[in-house]
């Protein structure tokens, strides 16, 4: 798995957070690679504001057990045919999130989506934990992500 290579030569890591959920102000710990890892794939990136979601699933069902990962830096000349992702990449992307989710596994972590509320109120007896059992797409529309456009939003 390498996630680098489907995303845009202008998009790098700077650093990677972890945060322990186990308690209300967990631990957290910060790691800044001594070297930038940039993304391999060039030509043009669209704007900021359009990605593509892969769908986090877990063994439970409704909304507060779902989660979304926004795939930052969609390349317009080898990802993108009109409104669409390619059916390469329509492959490569949940299959990348996939492998990420593995390797997190890998090293004794457990990749969750928390729900701290359910019918509209905080949940008796604090958030819940569903553990993220796939990574897939439910549709190849490339989307909008207006709040996520420089200058908009936070």
């Amino acid at each position: 798995m390498d996630y680098a290579e489907h995303l845009s030569t202008g998009v790098g890591l700077r650093e990677v957070v972890l945060t322990s959920l186990h308690e209300q102000n967990g631990a957290q710990v910060t790691y800044a690679p001594d070297a930038t890892t940039t993304g391999d794939l060039t030509g043009v990136a669209l704007p900021n504001e359009v990605s593509f979601c892969v769908s986090l699933r877990t063994g439970n069902r409704g909304r507060s057990a779902r989660g979304r990962w926004y795939w930052l830096s969609v390349n317009q000349s080898q990802m993108v045919d009109d409104n669409n992702l390619t059916t390469q990449a329509l492959g490569d992307l949940p299959g990348d999130m996939n492998a990420l989710m593995a390797a997190i596994e890998a090293i004794s972590f457990m990749p969750v989506i928390v729900s701290y509320r359910t019918n509209n109120a905080p949940r008796v007896g604090g958030p819940v934990y569903f553990p993220i059992t796939n990574c897939t797409a439910v549709d190849s529309t490339v989307d909008s992500m207006k709040r996520r456009k420089p200058g908009v939003g936070s």
